[in-house]
């Protein structure tokens, strides 16, 4: 598998979250709905609260892969206090009864959306509860005036979804893509 360090991976510029949704792969659309069929429930916000729940279900997700962490997302929260409110960062989280089974960080700034930190648990791999998270992530990433989205980690090119993307399955670091 190659690793490059920084991709731009474009899709046609869309305006329309429909659009958006119908250049995803049908794959990555099926587990979206399949996850719209479950019994999940969205959280979001920008308080304490949301960020200490993501931190619980990042580190569990860390231990189960036995992930090295070279990043702090604990240290969000703490930061979130310094930022303007149009510069803070936001938290997707999905439950499923009562327990948080996937989440996501995320920052838009100006046109352009930063993914900090996104973590499942494995029921949430059972629910496709990811796949929502995301979706809602997305929605509010447009909603927000957002044209691009930089992804920070390591994510393999599929996970993305585009169809137009002829690159295979690479490993990539620092993805920038065009919505």
């Amino acid at each position: 598998m190659q690793l490059k360090s920084v991709e731009t991976l474009c899709s046609p510029r869309v305006h329309r979250l429909g659009a958006l949704k119908e250049g995803l792969r049908q794959k990555w659309r099926n587990h979206l709905n399949k996850s719209r069929k479950q019994d999940l429930e969205l959280i979001e916000g920008e308080e304490d609260a949301p960020f200490e729940a993501f931190e619980r279900i990042y580190l569990k997700m860390m231990d189960r892969k036995q992930f090295i962490d070279l990043t702090e997302p604990s240290q969000s929260c703490a930061l979130q206090t310094h930022l303007a409110p149009d510069q803070k960062m936001r938290v997707v989280l999905c439950e499923m009864e009562g327990e948080v089974c996937a989440g996501w960080i995320c920052s838009a700034l100006e046109d352009t959306a930063i993914y900090l930190w996104g973590a499942t648990s494995n029921r949430a791999l059972k629910t496709n509860a990811s796949y929502l998270v995301h979706w809602r992530m997305l929605e509010w990433i447009k909603s927000r005036g957002c044209h691009s989205m930089i992804y920070m980690g390591l994510i393999r090119s599929e996970t993305l979804g585009f169809t137009n993307s002829n690159h295979g399955s690479r490993v990539l670091m620092g993805v920038r893509f065009i919505c």
